[in-house]
């Protein structure tokens, strides 16, 4: 009952920082509707929709003023990436399969928006998510206002079945607009329309035409951040046996018994994830174990007496998938996944007094005949990490002991683990 609430309220306190607005102030500018660059802090969430407004003060201790698409021409975070404010005709054919028919004419609508530089120079190239999870590129080049480049499907009967064909404009649209630039021709024919084709077809451009005109390629700095360590856990474990076994270990009740492991590990995380989402893997050495006295008596002169002592130690690869909040300070994360593990050491034995009608005998051997080599468990936990370290409540079930379906042993691990950071 004890965890259970410790469980609940943990729930609690992490869905109320997930809810809490996080700030995230980095370097950065906007452009005043006067032409004039202004550099200060910019609160970056990391949109994925084009952000309609932003936060932007010009140093720590003054307060956040919103940014919206009537005051401001343009924002740009260092290093990350830049907007500017464009009025466009926005396709907004239907891309659901359910809601595409048969006409591969766009529907445009005219917005004034924010739209996300990906490469800059005589021609540039904007890209806009939408909030139906839409990708639209646009075009700008000379006194070409910035133009959405064409992609649409439509269904068309062939062979009286339907078919979703796809409708390329965007490549005509592209030979007309660059043809003082030889050898695009090709490159514009086999692009799909994603954003690594088009923006090798604009970078080629301007480096093209970049003896006339100044260019430069607003590409995302996709950086995959490593971070080593090292961790220990403490905690319980309790065996539970099934089935017919080996000295019927199955009628036997296991104490809870104390374990640890300890290790290192490599956490993988994205850039733009601001720390939410890694990929944790994880090297270590894991003991599970447990004891039991069990008595059988029947009479003075028919009993079994046994105590059995099992522990087994194991090298475990975790991979783990991980989502943290990332607050200021202390933050908030939960993560899961499995565990590969091989067994190294292994106590494995049973000491068993029997009397029937005669003098009493006591032998000692293997508690369980055959134990498994190598298997599986699933892995979960909830935790907290601040600057370097990190502290998780971690369940792991798993580890059938036996090979045998009639007879498995299974181990349920309660752990408190214990992470440093290594590096910077």
């Amino acid at each position: 009952m004890k965890m259970y609430k410790l469980l609940t309220l943990f729930l609690a306190f992490f869905y109320y920082q997930h809810t809490a607005a996080q700030s995230n102030y980095l370097p950065g500018y906007i452009i005043k509707s006067d032409g004039e660059t202004v550099r200060g802090l910019i609160d970056f969430q990391e949109w994925r929709v084009n952000p309609k407004k932003i936060r932007f003060k010009t140093n720590e201790a003054e307060k956040s003023t919103a940014m919206t698409i009537k005051t401001i021409e343009g924002f740009g975070i260092d290093e990350k990436e830049s907007y500017v404010r464009r009025t466009v005709d926005v396709n907004i054919a239907p891309i659901k399969v359910n809601e595409i028919n048969h006409s591969r004419k766009p529907i445009f609508k005219k917005r004034t928006i924010f739209l996300r530089i990906l490469v800059e120079g005589k021609a540039n190239l904007y890209f806009l998510y939408d909030e139906v999870g839409k990708e639209h590129f646009f075009i700008e080049k000379d006194d070409l206002f910035a133009e959405e480049l064409i992609y649409t499907e439509y269904i068309k009967l062939l062979k009286n079945k339907r078919a979703i064909i796809p409708f390329e404009q965007y490549k005509g649209q592209l030979n007309e607009a660059l043809t003082d630039c030889d050898g695009l021709f090709f490159a514009v024919k086999d692009a799909e329309y994603k954003r690594r084709d088009l923006v090798a077809i604009f970078e080629g451009y301007n480096t093209c035409n970049s003896a006339s005109s100044s260019f430069s390629a607003k590409k995302e700095k996709v950086k995959i951040q490593i971070e080593p360590g090292v961790l220990i856990g403490l905690g319980a474990n309790k065996l539970d046996f099934i089935g017919t076994m080996t000295h019927d270990l199955g009628d036997m009740d296991f104490d809870i018994s104390p374990t640890y492991s300890f290790g290192a590990y490599l956490n993988i995380l994205g850039d733009r994830s601001r720390g939410r989402y890694a990929l944790r893997n994880e090297l270590i050495y894991n003991s599970i174990g447990g004891s039991t006295h069990h008595e059988d008596i029947q009479s003075e002169d028919v009993y079994a007496i046994s105590d059995v002592k099992l522990n087994l130690g194991y090298l475990q690869l975790n991979t783990l998938f991980r989502y943290t909040i990332p607050t200021e300070k202390i933050r908030p994360y939960i993560n899961g996944g499995v565990g590969i593990s091989v067994i190294i050491t292994q106590v494995n034995e049973i000491v068993r007094e029997r009397k029937l009608y005669a003098l009493p005998t006591t032998e000692t051997g293997k508690a369980i005949n055959y134990i498994k080599k190598q298997d599986f468990s699933i892995v979960a936990g909830l935790g907290i990490t601040s600057a370097r370290f990190s502290s998780e409540l971690r369940f792991e079930f798993g580890k059938r002991i036996s090979p045998y379906i009639a007879s498995s042993g299974d181990n349920k691990t309660l752990m408190i683990v214990v992470s440093y950071k290594l590096g910077k």
